[in-house]
């Protein structure tokens, strides 16, 4: 097998107990419990655009993240009512666990 280094970042983002309290309170009749999810699928994998410096892609994560976060909320509910009112950094920084890889590696030879 070969391994290709591709001009890309990622972003890893895993939910925190606030987004799992608030999904409670959406979905009361279907309570979920952060300490019984399986840590090792819960992750969501975005890739980005290379860039220079990880300042860099903070800038565009914060500039994007009214998108970002629409994403990740249509997987908890598809009802944009359900949202929290305002889409923002905050809101991100206070639901996610989030970190960046700057090397990606693509294991497979397609394009």
């Amino acid at each position: 097998m070969e391994f290709y280094k591709i001009n890309r970042t990622a972003l890893v983002v895993k939910p925190k107990p606030a987004l799992i309290e608030w999904a409670n309170e959406v979905f009361p009749e279907q309570p979920l419990d952060y300490a019984d999810m399986d840590q090792h699928d819960e992750a969501d994998i975005f890739l980005l655009p290379d860039f220079e410096d990880v300042e860099d892609i903070l800038s565009h994560l914060k500039a994007n993240v009214e998108d970002l976060l629409s994403v990740l909320l249509e997987g908890w509910s598809l009802d944009e009512n359900d949202w929290p009112e305002t889409l923002d950094w905050a809101l991100f920084e206070r639901f996610y666990d989030y970190h960046i890889e700057t090397m990606v590696t693509d294991t497979i030879e397609e394009d």
